[in-house]
Formats: C-alpha cells, structure tokens, sequence
C-alpha cells in the first residue's frame, strides 16, 4: 500500500493541559476509505451466500447494476441477509421478467422458500425495498 493511514487520530490521552480534556480534541477524519455502498460486499469479504458459492464480490457486482439501473441504496448487511432500498422501479414487461431471473439467480432462496415466481414478480413492481436471505 503506498498511502500512509491517515484516519481519525485523539490526542485524548495527551494528559498534559487544558487539551487533555476529553471531547475537546475532535479526532480527524482525513484520509477514509471512499467506498460506493455496491462495494460493501466486496470490500468486507461478505460470504453471505455461500451456499451458492457466490462471493462478495459477485453481490457487489450486481448491487453495482442495480444501482445504476433501479438507484438502489444497500441499506442493511447481515450475517447472511442484506436489504436494498429502490429508487427507481422497474416499469416494463420485460425488465420485470428479467429483474424475476437476476433475483432469482442472487438470492434462490427468496423463490424456492419463499413466494411464487408470478408472486415475487408483481412485488418487485411494487416494493420500495428488496430483501434477501440466505439459507
């Protein structure tokens, strides 16, 4: 890595004065990491599904394409569950039947142990969140 770490420093235990006090010397936050809210899988190794051998980078990947397409927003990371927040619905027919497919081929489980496809598919142009779990 050729950045030194730079994030948050206290001198809270500088016991040396008045700047000894606690909360008066505010830590910097220079230097984070700039992630997008896509990369959160990825960037924590997140092996949520694995059952289905996908990894964190596989969900980023897709969390990317949503966001760009439906401006979804990761709002949740579990152990093996994770909640996105839609921006944008899908509208037509064919985005629907394709959305159906992706969904599927992310989280089975949602289908196979949960609702009907023809279900799931009306849902999906309806819910302002998408959630997922993973057997």
């Amino acid at each position: 890595m050729d950045q030194q770490w730079s994030g948050a420093k206290s001198n809270r235990h500088n016991h040396t004065g008045e700047s000894a006090k606690w909360g008066q010397n505010k830590p910097s936050y220079r230097g984070q990491l700039n992630l997008s809210q896509s990369d959160v899988p990825a960037a924590l190794g997140w092996w949520g599904g694995t059952n289905y051998a996908l990894s964190g980078a596989d969900f980023s990947a897709v969390l990317q394409s949503w966001e760009d397409r439906f401006g979804t927003v990761l709002v949740s990371i579990g152990f093996d569950t994770m909640t996105v927040q839609v921006g944008r619905r899908p509208e037509s027919e064919q985005q629907l039947d394709a959305l159906l497919r992706e969904h599927y081929a992310f989280c089975p489980d949602n289908i196979d142990q949960g609702m009907k496809p023809d279900a799931f598919r009306l849902g999906l142009a309806e819910w302002g969140y998408w959630n997922f779990w993973w057997d």
